[in-house]
């Protein structure tokens, strides 16, 4: 494969952009006329109705080109969760294409379940944000520039001439509603399409099919692939080049380590003959080989491997004899061990669809197709799990030593401890009772925390207070019962302008320092989430966190709070020296979204 001016694979830095599937599908919408001196009642409904031609002869070849999709009239940018489309692509590798530079001998497969992580949910394409580049009408304003929206101005500015007469039409919300049930449409097709392409896990393509073969195209794109299959430097994709290449060292050092502690059969030829080798090892790490092994080589199959076998082990038996095999690993489910392709923050799956009217005609004028390139952003995975390990914890310590006679040194017992606590049957966090702990469950910004930033999230995520669904966790205030200190939830919101002094733009923290959480703790367990947390903001408004959202708070007195983007998310203690002495203990902490993320930790 040699590289032209234009490929389906794109990159900028570390980041991708694959132009997979072009999707044609016909038609999306049917005019339906009442009364045709009734403009309201133009455009009555959306209908489905996929041309019979693309139903009967689904080839790849009509969806997907190595070459970057043309003659689209808008893109569309959609954030999907990453882990969703994860397991999509696949490869095998073997060791010899790491040692000799190449891809002669590598194998890859379409996995029709990792399209937005199974069949039980569908991608959302009608909710993609339309650039206001590419817009029917950019003045809109941007949260209302969905497909389902622009698709409606497209149809209804050709009907009437204009943008501004979208008034007319009494049934436009319908007609939005109904524009997003063909998403199900879309998404049955897609995964149509894939259970015929790409090769399949029991099936897969190699490098002698260049059509049809989309990982291939993807993988020699990452790998600047050229003449002769050999790999090149390439300086546009050198940076994710170097990622792949991490990823899958590290990928098939975990499949080695896994599969030298097994014992296996091959069926194979060697100089014993033909017939079945057993008990095989690739390494000679074990009992059997202490004194004395050989090593076995097969002419047909695994070329490249050394196997080693103990003097008294069984060579080229009859499989017809059938030969006792068991707690025997065939080597075969290990040299056909696919990994996954995973997706980095930001890559982008580029679906191009294509809407068509029923008609082409309505009252004389024209009505034509709108194509749309959907960009599957990759964004936060759907679950989001922090680990409070040793370096986690250490870091949340902070710095401040000077009031306490503990030594500097002695950071271990300074972070606090993990343990399982017998009434939640669960582990928790118990604070040392020498520092704060400013543990950060979410940082939503690439830089660190005292830089001059107004942020770029790692995860390409960016929700706002409005979008948290709710916040659960449990507090332990310790054995006193005078004891009134506790935890406490810190959330974070993004500056919006960068001149601005401080690193965030606002602060909302749960009340700690009262009895709303106990009058008497003595070792009691306390459940918490969104509907019992009181919060204080930072111009001292407090409520619960329905009333905070709907706040206002200087300088932003032009947004609501719930508009605010969130920066971090943060448990602590407290700002002051209240924090010493106090061993509270507090359970894993789940912050839920209402587009179904999960972020928490984990104590393990």
């Amino acid at each position: 494969m040699t590289f032209e001016s234009e490929h389906c694979v794109t990159f900028n830095g570390n980041n991708l952009t694959f132009d997979f599937i072009n999707l044609d599908v016909n038609s999306v919408l049917k005019l339906y006329d009442h009364n045709i001196n009734r403009l309201n009642t133009i455009l009555e409904m959306l209908d489905v109705d996929i041309e019979t031609s693309i139903q009967e002869n689904p080839y790849f070849q009509s969806y997907f080109r190595a070459d970057q999709f043309s003659n689209f009239d808008a893109i569309a940018i959609l954030q999907v969760p990453k882990d969703k489309f994860d397991t999509l692509f696949k490869i095998n590798i073997k060791y010899e294409d790491l040692e000799d530079n190449s891809l002669n001998s590598m194998k890859y497969a379409v996995n029709p379940l990792g399209w937005f992580g199974g069949i039980e949910g569908d991608v959302s394409f009608s909710e993609g944000m339309v650039t206001d580049e590419t817009a029917v009408d950019p003045y809109v304003q941007s949260d209302q520039q969905q497909v389902k929206k622009d698709f409606i101005r497209h149809v209804l500015k050709q009907i009437t001439n204009s943008t501004r007469l979208n008034a007319l039409f009494s049934n436009k919300q319908q007609l939005v509603y109904e524009a997003t049930l063909l998403d199900s449409l879309f998404n049955a097709k897609i995964r149509d399409i894939l259970l015929r392409i790409g090769g399949k896990l029991h099936a897969p393509l190699d490098n002698s099919v260049s059509s049809s073969n989309p990982v291939r195209t993807l993988i020699n794109n990452i790998m600047g692939v050229q003449e002769g299959d050999d790999l090149a430097n390439n300086d546009e994709n050198e940076a994710r080049k170097i990622l792949f290449l991490d990823y899958v060292e590290t990928k098939m050092n975990e499949i080695y380590e896994n599969s030298k502690n097994y014992d296996y059969f091959v069926l194979g030829t060697s100089t014993q003959g033909y017939g079945l080798y057993y008990p095989l090892r690739i390494e000679t790490l074990h009992p059997l080989f202490q004194i004395q092994y050989q090593e076995v080589h097969f002419s047909d199959v695994f070329p490249n491997q050394t196997f080693y076998m103990p003097i008294n082990g069984s060579f080229a038996v009859n499989p017809a004899t059938n030969p006792d095999l068991s707690g025997l690993v065939d080597y075969n489910a290990v040299d056909q061990t696919f990994i996954d392709i995973p997706f980095q923050y930001n890559d982008n799956l580029a679906i191009k669809l294509t809407y068509y009217p029923k008609s082409t005609q309505y009252l004389n004028r024209s009505l034509t197709p709108r194509s749309y390139k959907v960009l599957l952003n990759m964004s936060l995975e759907m679950e989001k799990s922090v680990e409070f390990n040793d370096a986690f914890l250490i870091a949340g310590i902070g710095i401040d030593y000077s009031d306490t006679t503990v030594d500097v040194s002695d950071l271990y017992i300074r972070k606090g401890t993990i343990s399982m606590d017998a009434d939640l049957s669960e582990n928790v966090f118990t604070s040392s009772g020498y520092n704060n702990h400013q543990l950060w469950l979410f940082w939503n910004d690439t830089g660190e925390l005292d830089t001059d930033t107004t942020g770029i999230s790692p995860f390409n995520y960016y929700p706002c207070l409005k979008d948290i669904s709710n916040i659960e966790f449990s507090t332990n205030q310790g054995t006193d019962e005078s004891e009134t200190r506790n935890w406490k939830l810190e959330l974070y919101t993004r500056k919006l302008d960068i001149d601005e002094e401080l690193n965030y733009g606002n602060k909302y923290s749960t009340s700690t320092q009262s009895t709303y959480f106990s009058d008497d703790a003595s070792g009691t367990w306390y459940a918490h989430d969104i509907s019992n947390l009181e919060w204080t903001d930072a111009s001292n408004g407090s409520g619960n966190f329905e009333t905070i959202k709907g706040l206002t708070t200087e300088p932003y007195v032009n947004q609501l709070n719930e508009e605010q983007q969130i920066l971090g998310i943060a448990i602590t203690l407290s700002d002051d020296d209240t924090y010493y002495g106090f061993e509270g203990k507090i359970s894993s902490v789940v912050i839920s979204f209402h587009d179904q993320r999960i972020i928490q930790s984990s104590l393990v």
